[in-house]
């Protein structure tokens, strides 16, 4: 089945797969991610429902989020900056379909 196929196929029929070691790479680099550097590129976007998403899920581990910084677009400690990046770059990489048969 090719991926083209894959994506039209109904939830049912597709055929789940885990992401590649190049696609994680390439989604960990970013389009033109640097040390220091506000995370911009890679991964799922940065907006307020995705903040909400990520808040919630720490909430559930018991973490503190801190506080996000609208002008830095970034959260006020290293910690959470390094565990949201993972948060966008892992929503945004192929995943193993649930049920699928």
């Amino acid at each position: 089945m090719s991926e083209a196929q894959r994506n039209e196929a109904p939830l049912d029929r597709m055929v789940g797969r885990h992401p590649t070691i190049e696609e994680c790479e390439a989604a960990g680099r970013g389009q033109s991610n640097y040390p220091g550097k506000p995370f911009e590129s890679g991964g799922l976007q940065d907006a307020p429902e995705e903040r909400a998403r990520f808040a919630a899920y720490m909430r559930g581990h018991c973490w503190d989020i801190g506080i996000y910084d609208e002008k830095l677009r970034a959260y006020d400690t290293v910690f959470v900056r390094c565990l949201y990046g993972v948060w966008k770059d892992r929503g945004a990489l192929p995943t193993v379909t649930p049920n699928a048969k």
